[in-house]
């Protein structure tokens, strides 16, 4: 028992099991003797009569159900019913369908090997894979009739393209594995039986339902002398949630041919610290206490540049410019700091040269004048590097 199987694993799923397979009684469904749910074991047990003859396929392919499985089904051993033959088995599976749909039974397990035959009667059998949610044996034609034709398949009834397999079987001898094989209808069967098939199939043509194909002409055929059709089954509340939870996990499963919904991402627009928007539809991650995104800095404001210190050296007979202009200090390591920000008017000024590394001619220049013992001679200098009112140098 798996997962996705709808029917409770209690007293209330063991009831509703054994009496819907035991009140469904149809001339055309083979009735289900007994059936037990091992809890313990977690196994579900179902009993049913054998039939020496065989299913549908057995007829098909002529071999008895006895034999090798493996063997038993190979092509050159299959063979195409009469008409007549195709018309009498479908119009008993059809009916044994519509019993089931308007008794509110989920089946969906329909191919020839689910059929058993006897005494020129076809049933259809394995009604409890309804209520498991087993895997159909069709279920990669379905996806592929999904992907090609997804409007077409939307409006067919999933027991409607089951039973196309099995007349296509019955009609042509041959497993329905790929659509393509419809417009490959050997123009030696029977034409009725091509046009039920391209309704089913072929995209443009309106999908007939599980009533309208029973009262199709082609099947308009004897099928049991006396035969009426049975009133539809109805159950208690309790069973009947049951099978509307099996209902539902049938539905479900065509959440698998459809392709999964598209994830939407969420769009902004983020502004950059430089100022520029940030494409469309990518998304940025939130700065972390961590890692902060550091602000944008406010834009520099118009300064005068702060002039260099004037430094009045000792020397014999200094010019006038020498006694505003001093060497730099001389550093002994390390880069220069930096100069100030630039003005926003303009390009910024150049900044100061590099210091030169020290020479041995400047070496005994500042040795002299640091013995230097002689007096000095005054000399009145004249300060312009401070900034001049409303102008900025």
């Amino acid at each position: 028992m798996s997962d996705a199987c709808p029917l409770p694993w209690n007293k209330t799923g063991k009831d509703a099991l054994r009496t819907s397979l035991r009140d469904l009684k149809h001339p055309f469904i083979q009735l289900c003797t007994d059936s037990d749910i091992l809890f313990d074991d977690k196994q579900i047990v179902t009993l049913t009569l054998f039939c020496n003859k065989g299913s549908l396929k057995d007829e098909i392919y002529s071999c008895e159900p006895t034999n090798d499985w493996e063997k038993k089904y190979n092509p050159k051993n299959a063979r195409k019913l009469s008409t007549g033959t195709i018309a009498k088995y479908g119009r008993q599976i059809l009916e044994a369908l519509l019993f089931l749909q308007k008794s509110g039974f989920p089946y969906t397990h329909l191919h020839t090997g689910n059929v058993i035959v006897k005494n020129g009667t076809a049933r259809i059998s394995q009604l409890e894979n309804g209520l498991l949610n087993l895997e159909r044996q069709h279920e990669r034609l379905f996806r592929q009739f999904y992907k090609q034709l997804p409007n077409k398949f939307a409006e067919n009834d999933l027991n409607v393209i089951s039973f196309g397999t099995v007349l296509y079987e019955m009609a042509v001898g041959k497993v329905l594995e790929n659509l393509s094989q419809i417009t490959e209808y050997p123009s030696t069967s029977a034409p009725q039986i091509k046009e039920i098939l391209d309704a089913i199939f072929v995209e443009g043509n309106k999908a007939p339902t599980i009533e309208e194909l029973c009262n199709n002409a082609f099947f308009n055929v004897s099928i049991g002398q006396g035969y009426q059709r049975p009133e539809p089954v109805v159950f208690n509340k309790q069973i009947q949630q049951v099978l509307k939870k099996a209902h539902e996990a049938t539905s479900q499963l065509f959440g698998v041919f459809k392709p999964a919904p598209k994830v939407k991402r969420t769009t902004k627009r983020l502004t950059t610290p430089g100022g520029a928007a940030s494409p469309r539809g990518s998304i940025q991650a939130p700065s972390t206490p961590s890692s902060p995104t550091p602000a944008p800095a406010p834009a520099p404001v118009a300064k005068a540049p702060t002039p260099a210190p004037v430094v009045k050296a000792p020397t014999p007979t200094p010019p006038a410019p020498a006694a505003t202009m001093a060497p730099p200090p001389v550093r002994t390591g390390g880069p220069p700091p930096p100069g100030p920000p630039p003005p926003s008017g303009g390009p910024p000024p150049p900044g100061p040269p590099p210091p030169a590394a020290a020479t041995p001619g400047k070496s005994a220049l500042l040795s002299s004048i640091t013995n230097f013992k002689g007096g000095l001679k005054k000399v009145k200098t004249v300060d312009k590097s401070a900034p001049v009112a409303g102008k900025v140098l």
